[in-house]
């Protein structure tokens, strides 16, 4: 008698059961994993938006400028552009008015002592990101809900600060 070569039903459904909880496990760290890039890349996008206007302001008389003219002059990468989404963040202007009735050739813009910032926020919140994060007037990175305001100080933890906060 021929012996049949094989595995048996309940040997391929054991198979498939231990597969099914691996990527039960998995999956949600894989998802964690891809949300934690994202902000990494959101911080590093805002300190290198921090280091362009630097830059530009720099060689322009102390004045500041928008994400458009840092991609023109060559201070930021094309990715810039027009406030694009980078790895599941938007990037938008926090302006507010002029201390001292002093506003930059923009006038969207003040000095360095205004109000001013930028701002990320997750596309999705949940999904691409858990923090909305911003960039003010004193070039700190802070965490949280970002309303920069008068004397330069923004609202929220800083990143990387002692407060064990996101991105330390």
């Amino acid at each position: 008698m021929k012996k049949e070569q094989g595995f048996t039903l309940i040997e391929l459904l054991i198979v498939v059961a231990i597969i099914a909880v691996i990527a039960a496990i998995a999956v949600p760290n894989l998802l964690n994993a891809r949300m934690a890039a994202n902000e990494t890349s959101a911080i590093a996008s805002l300190r290198a938006i921090s280091s362009a206007q630097i830059a530009y302001s720099t060689v322009s008389g102390g004045v500041y400028t928008d994400l458009e003219a840092l991609v023109d002059t060559g201070q930021l990468d094309e990715r810039f552009k027009s406030g694009g989404n980078i790895s599941g963040y938007n990037f938008e202007e926090e302006t507010g008015s002029a201390i001292d009735g002093v506003p930059s050739a923009n006038a969207s813009f003040v000095f360095l002592t205004g109000v001013y910032g930028w701002r990320a926020e997750p596309v999705n919140t949940g999904s691409t990101g858990r923090y909305n994060y911003g960039l003010g007037t004193d070039f700190v990175v802070r965490y949280g809900t970002l309303v920069p305001s008068v004397g330069n100080i923004a609202e929220g933890d800083p990143v990387g600060g002692k407060s064990g906060g996101a991105g330390s």
